[in-house]
């Protein structure tokens, strides 16, 4: 039972903690101030890339990002247990996990997207969640550390705040780590009370974390290994009492993370996508004043005061003292980043990230060294303890005057423009673009109908563009504009580029395309494409036009060919395959060449890649005249996603070539199915140069 003292004391803490929530939110919402008169139209960007060529890009990307947020939102309503089938880059499937899934953000979008079905408008709140949220996570974890809510208040500003947050608007996913100050508090909580509560929060908090980025996972596992192992050795003979409850947290959290990274691992099983895309190191100085990576003057003042003060002692409340603990993943995760680190005595020692990128090469990601965050989140904890350790002895006017100081030191300091740029090499100021798609236009895409859409010219960077308005009408789209693309691309791209022709809308037709849209950036650009397309629909039925405006033109798609789906469809009749009309074999020389290999249409109907679209895995042969095969390999090749009747397509597969000359017919053929030849192409093997270079097919 509470005594009197201990419910003001209870009271009072609650009072203070929804304060600082209240700080907080003031604060990111000013942050944001740019988007609020329209936050269901305006998206923000930085300031300083401002007449930078760059900017187009960040664009690109904050498009994605509208995307990829409000499917997820609406996938998680709708459909969860598909959530990786997302529908950018038709017709692959487990397209999100091409690059970031981005599953807690709209998992933080989801109960706004549900009452306003905006997506800009979604977006804009889970950036407000994602400056808030991990403010009051480390107020959280500070206050029951230190005991002290002036402490937490410094700390959480610090840790929310810093410009690689609120000057970044456009990748929320790359600064998601808003869950790990409570996974530590859950776990510190987990191993003093040995509460079943505490065990879900450890279980809920780390979870959440796996579903942010794979950046911050990093971050959880380099700081959160060395805590957990300093609280496994702090409480040695508690751990048969927890075990109930640390095997319910590792076999849920196990589950969790092999629901979130088993699509990117069958992915890159089958499409090669993951290896070798780690990023570089940063250099020493990029962490120094004047970069956007420091962690600020005030945050490093205090947190210097903070592991200076440990040498006094144990401070704070709870389970004793983190410093120490925190200090060395902050350590590791600066290994894990920063290149060269130079050891007296051993000289410089390659980065923990590249080590682990050369001993397991798939775990490669594109901007790794975004796992800087987790310096700073250590330094904001060090430096809650810093605050703590100059206002302690102070009384209670003296203590709320220090840290209005300090609070005052690191606003200014991390959101006044001029001090900003000073520190961090920039200011965090923001400005809005008008990102919403013509509404028109989205409604013309819902009249075509239920479907998948084609939009031209099909593009690379410019695929966000598309994406955005699929955000709107909500259609499956070819659009691909993540860190990774599928080799699917190129099939897709020349049948688009082949429109209007009969062929090739039945092969689009064929591979679930319903809808066709036409961009320009200027009706003289548009009226040319708007003729061919409506002269071609008049001619053969296949192309309706739908709708248009100045500068886009919608098409619904159609076709009277039947389809078939399987592999037989391009299995010669003869079972051994044809030469495509060549008179003259393919000249090879060992070890290896390249096979340009003819695929070809047989069926009275449109012919489709069977599900999955996916590279297949082949039995390549080389037959010997008159004799069993000489050589058998196994490889992985992306078969022709769609041909029309009696279409031709081409593949080019990179082989070993066998040693003996003489002439060959090479076959191919699905494992699954050996005795199902679907390409063949005769090849004559001469003798290897002298001078032996990899030989290519001529």
């Amino acid at each position: 039972m509470l005594t009197a003292d201990a419910g003001s004391a209870a009271m009072s803490g609650r009072g203070s903690a929804m304060a600082a929530g209240a700080l907080y939110l003031a604060l990111a919402l000013w942050a944001m101030r740019v988007v609020l008169p329209a936050p269901g139209s305006l998206l923000s960007y930085p300031v300083h890339l401002e007449g930078n060529a760059f900017l187009r890009i960040y664009q690109l990307d904050q498009r994605l990002v509208v995307w990829t947020i409000a499917r997820n939102a609406r996938a998680l309503l709708a459909s969860p247990t598909h959530i990786f089938n997302s529908e950018q880059c038709h017709p692959i499937r487990n397209a999100l996990a091409f690059g970031e899934h981005m599953l807690g953000d709209g998992l933080l979008g989801l109960v706004p997207y549900w009452l306003t079905g905006e997506p800009i408008l979604t977006c804009n709140v889970v950036l407000l969640f994602t400056q808030w949220l991990p403010a009051i996570a480390m107020y959280a974890l500070i206050r029951q550390w230190t005991g002290s809510g002036e402490a937490a208040l410094v700390a959480g500003f610090l840790f929310a705040f810093h410009p690689l947050r609120i000057g970044d608007p456009a990748h929320p996913f790359v600064h998601g780590n808003h869950w790990i100050p409570l996974a530590l508090l859950f776990a510190q909580r987990l191993f003093v009370r040995g509460r079943w509560l505490d065990a879900l929060g450890l279980t809920a908090f780390v979870a959440l974390s796996l579903l942010e980025s794979v950046y911050q996972d990093f971050v959880l596992l380099l700081i959160g290994v060395p805590f957990g192992l300093s609280l496994l050795v702090r409480h040695l003979r508690r751990l048969p009492r927890l075990a109930p409850q640390l095997l319910v947290f590792a076999a849920t959290v196990g589950a969790v993370a092999a629901a979130v990274f088993g699509p990117y691992l069958r992915v890159a099983a089958a499409w090669g996508t993951l290896a070798g895309h780690f990023s570089p190191p940063l250099r020493p100085w990029q962490l120094w004043h004047g970069r956007v990576n420091y962690p600020g003057t005030v945050a490093c003042v205090l947190a210097g005061l903070g592991l200076l003060d440990r040498l006094r002692g144990v401070r704070g409340a709870g389970d004793g003292d983190h410093r120490l603990v925190m200090a060395a993943g902050g350590l590791v995760v600066a290994w894990f980043v920063v290149y060269p680190i130079v050891l007296p005595g051993l000289g410089p020692i390659p980065s923990l990230g590249a080590l682990l990128t050369e001993v397991l090469p798939e775990i490669g990601v594109r901007g790794s060294n975004n796992v800087v965050l987790g310096i700073h989140l250590v330094v904001a904890v060090l430096a809650g303890y810093g605050l703590l350790a100059v206002i302690e002895r102070r009384g209670a006017l003296g203590r709320r005057v220090l840290t209005i100081l300090v609070l005052l030191a690191a606003v200014l300091e991390q959101l006044h423009p001029r001090l900003a740029t000073a520190s961090f090499g920039r200011a965090n100021a923001l400005r809005a673009w008008p990102g919403r798609p013509p509404d028109e236009v989205v409604e013309m895409v819902k009249r075509a109908g239920p479907g998948p859409v084609l939009d031209l010219p099909f593009v690379g960077l410019g695929a966000a563009d598309y994406l955005l308005l699929a955000a709107f009408h909500h259609q499956p789209v070819a659009a691909c504009a993540d860190s990774f693309l599928p080799s699917t691309l190129p099939d897709v791209q020349a049948l688009a580029a082949r429109l209007p022709a009969a062929a090739a809308a039945d092969a689009l037709y064929a591979l679930g395309f319903r809808t066709v849209v036409i961009h320009a950036h200027e009706p003289a650009r548009l009226l040319p494409a708007l003729e061919r397309f409506a002269q071609a629909g008049a001619r053969d039925a296949r192309l309706a036009l739908v709708g248009a405006t100045e500068t886009e033109a919608v098409f619904s798609l159609r076709s009277p060919e039947p389809v078939v789906a399987g592999f037989e469809a391009i299995a010669p009749p003869d079972g051994r395959g044809q030469d495509a009309g060549l008179v003259e074999p393919l000249r090879v020389a060992p070890p290896e060449a390249n096979v340009d290999l003819p695929f070809r249409n047989h069926a009275e109907a449109t012919y489709r890649h069977p599900d999955p679209i996916e590279p297949t895995v082949v039995v390549v042969r080389w037959n010997s005249r008159g004799g069993p095969p000489a050589a058998q390999y196994e490889t992985r090749l992306l078969l022709p996603l769609a041909l029309a009747r009696e279409e031709e397509g081409w593949r080019t597969l990179k082989v070993p070539v066998p040693a003996a000359t003489g002439e060959y017919l090479v076959t191919v053929a699905p494992r699954e199915r050996p005795e199902l030849v679907i390409a063949a192409r005769t090849v004559r093997v001469e003798p290897a140069p002298e001078n032996p270079e990899k030989a290519e097919g001529r």
